[in-house]
């Protein structure tokens, strides 16, 4: 399949698109996590990254609409992690339903 070049840089400023994003998210709840403001933390971020020729409001409105997307996958992630958490307890009954049996074949031979 053919591509000209527009389409091409269009992939390109997405990726790049998204990847700010997702590192802002990342860094600004991190911040948020240590105790800073989110104003502060996208001040933060700015500096840090040198994009402070970037809206800060913009940025504002790029996190919160990047922290709802997280918000709503976040009750599927967490049912998934219930759900192998579920399973390990399973495995670790069933090594000590196993150990259990094996003191029993113990007594049973003795």
């Amino acid at each position: 399949m053919k591509q000209n070049i527009s389409e091409q840089i269009g992939i390109q400023s997405i990726y790049a698109a998204n990847f700010l994003h997702n590192s802002l998210w990342v860094f600004v709840n991190a911040q948020i996590l240590c105790g800073v403001n989110r104003i502060d933390a996208i001040r933060n971020f700015m500096r840090y990254f040198n994009v402070t020729d970037l809206d800060e409001n913009a940025l504002c409105q790029v996190y919160y609409r990047k922290n709802e997307e997280y918000k709503k996958c976040s009750w599927g992630i967490t049912q998934d992690a219930i759900g192998v958490m579920k399973m390990e307890d399973v495995y670790r009954k069933a090594d000590e339903i196993y150990r259990k049996v094996e003191s029993l074949k113990k007594i049973m031979d003795d």
